[in-house]
């Protein structure tokens, strides 16, 4: 796969699971070719925070985990987006077209944007075929 995608927390989560989840495997390819920059790969800068959420209360990381986690996501190669306060009106039109979170339309307006699929393996997003894709269809 060459070009560019947006990656949700979802995905990124990935990268620190040890536990018998479903495409960590082709998540870690999915991090290679990123690292390798063979891949161009791009996420909201609110990602850092859900990671942060995941990672703190489902995972159980205590405070240093989770600060090494971020430091390696940092250094990853990913592109962080902020909002651009002139495209709130997109946001919300996003999120009422879809039925998704703020945060959720958030990813979809990046890749929108960029003209490229957002990698997740969130159900709801999934069924936007439009804009997603998950780790399974994703021919890597």
């Amino acid at each position: 796969m060459s070009g560019a995608v947006v990656v949700d927390a979802s995905i990124l989560v990935k990268l620190f699971s040890h536990e018998k989840e479903k495409f960590v495997a082709e998540a870690r390819k999915l991090y290679s070719l990123i690292k390798l920059g063979k891949l161009q790969a791009f996420a909201p800068t609110f990602v850092l925070v859900e990671v942060l959420n995941v990672l703190a209360v489902v995972k159980n990381f205590d405070e240093d985990r989770v600060n090494e986690a971020l430091q390696r996501l940092k250094r990853l190669g990913i592109v962080f987006a902020d909002l651009n306060i002139a495209e709130t009106e997109k946001l919300t039109r996003l999120h009422y077209r879809y039925g998704v979170t703020a945060y959720d339309a958030l990813y979809l307006l990046l890749a929108t944007n960029l003209g490229c699929k957002l990698v997740t393996e969130d159900k709801k997003l999934l069924k936007i075929k439009k804009h997603c894709v998950g780790l399974k269809s994703l021919k890597l």
